[in-house]
C-alpha cells in the first residue's frame, strides 16, 4: 500500500521518482540534475502557498547546491533530509539508492518543519556556547545533532538555519548533548 503524501516532491532525476513511486502517492516533479530548469522553478514559484513543495534531494554535494538553489528561487518549501549513511548502494549517493523506510522516517521528521517566518529560536551565541561552533569537537558534535533531527550535511551558518526551520530549540540540543556525552 503507498503512503499519500499532498502536495509536491521535488527531486534530482527520473530514477528518484521511478523508486520513490513504489512506496508513494504524489505529485513528482524532477530538477533533471544540477542544471535546474528554470521552467521547473517556475512552475514551483507558481504554486499555491497550500500546496507544500517538499525537497528531497541527494545528500552529497550536488545534491546540497540543488537545494540552495531552490532556497533561494521558492518562497515556500520543507526540506526533507535523508542520511548519507543510508543513501549509499556501492558507489552510489541518493534517494533512489535508500529504502522506503528512511524515506517516510525523513518525511515524517519534515512534516515537523516550522515555518521559517518564525523569529530564530536558536542564536549563533546559543551554538557557539554549546559548543557546537568555534571548537574542536564542533564538527562531530553538529552531525550528531544533524543526524539525530535529519538536517543533512551542514557548516555551522546551515545547521543554525535548519535547526530554526524545524522550531528546536536550546533545551533539546542541551539534553541531546548530555546524553551523547553521559
Amino acid at each position: 500500500m503507498k503512503v499519500n503524501i499532498a502536495g509536491v516532491i521535488v527531486v534530482e532525476g527520473a530514477m528518484d521518482i521511478a523508486f520513490l513511486s513504489n512506496f508513494i502517492e504524489s505529485e513528482f516533479v524532477s530538477v533533471n540534475g544540477s542544471a535546474v530548469d528554470p521552467k521547473t522553478v517556475e512552475y514551483l514559484q507558481n504554486l499555491p502557498n497550500t500546496n507544500p513543495i517538499y525537497l528531497l534531494l541527494d545528500p552529497d554535494s550536488p545534491g546540497e547546491k540543488i537545494r540552495h538553489h531552490l532556497h533561494q528561487k521558492l518562497n515556500h518549501y520543507v526540506d526533507v533530509f535523508i542520511p548519507q549513511s543510508l543513501a549509499i548502494k556501492g558507489k552510489k549517493v541518493g534517494v533512489a539508492e535508500s529504502d522506503a523506510t528512511t524515506i517516510l522516517d525523513a518525511f515524517q521528521k519534515g512534516l515537523n518543519q516550522a515555518t521559517c517566518d518564525k523569529e530564530p529560536v536558536i542564536t549563533m551565541n546559543d551554538l557557539m556556547t554549546l559548543g557546537l561552533l568555534g571548537q574542536p569537537s564542533s564538527t562531530t558534535k553538529r552531525e550528531k545533532i544533524a543526524s539525530i533531527f535529519h538536517l543533512g550535511h551542514t557548516n555551522g551558518k546551515t545547521f543554525l538555519t535548519r535547526l530554526n526551520r524545524r522550531n528546536i530549540n536550546v533545551q533539546q540540543i542541551k539534553e541531546l548533548l548530555n546524553e551523547k556525552t553521559s
